[in-house]
């Protein structure tokens, strides 16, 4: 869609349609995972705001959210939609931790990081789990 700016350029968004003075994302879920979704083949979200620039960034932010998701459904067989979301929030409170954008503890992300990183070590063969401390603003 191609949105007019007070500029001298145009902004072309895909996945975004007009209806009224309300804009709308809406993409089509992909074929192979259409049946987890259980329902409609396309997914829809009211974006709140008419300013192009903060559209382009909820859209781009929107496709990224949608393209991880989507990834990890067909990298994990037995997961549903919801279930992704619901998973990673249970997982933060399991260490005091908020989804963003809440204010959280540097010592309870560090335990989270570490957590993943570590996870994520073990499950490749042959590799050494390297530690190293960050500066943290105070």
């Amino acid at each position: 869609m191609l949105i007019p700016t007070s500029g001298v350029f145009d902004l072309s968004l895909r996945h975004i349609f007009k209806r009224g003075h309300t804009y709308y994302y809406q993409r089509r879920i992909p074929k192979d995972l259409v049946d987890r979704y259980g329902g409609p083949v396309n997914v829809k979200v009211k974006l709140k705001t008419a300013d192009p620039l903060k559209l382009a960034k909820q859209v781009t932010s929107l496709n990224k959210k949608y393209e991880a998701t989507w990834s990890s459904l067909r990298n994990n067989l037995g997961v549903a939609p919801i279930s992704i979301r619901q998973s990673a929030i249970k997982l933060l409170r399991e260490y005091d931790l908020k989804p963003l954008p809440a204010e959280n503890d540097w010592i309870n992300v560090d335990g989270f990081v570490e957590r993943i990183r570590h996870k994520h070590m073990r499950s490749l063969p042959g590799m050494r789990v390297w530690t190293w401390t960050k500066f943290k603003p105070e």
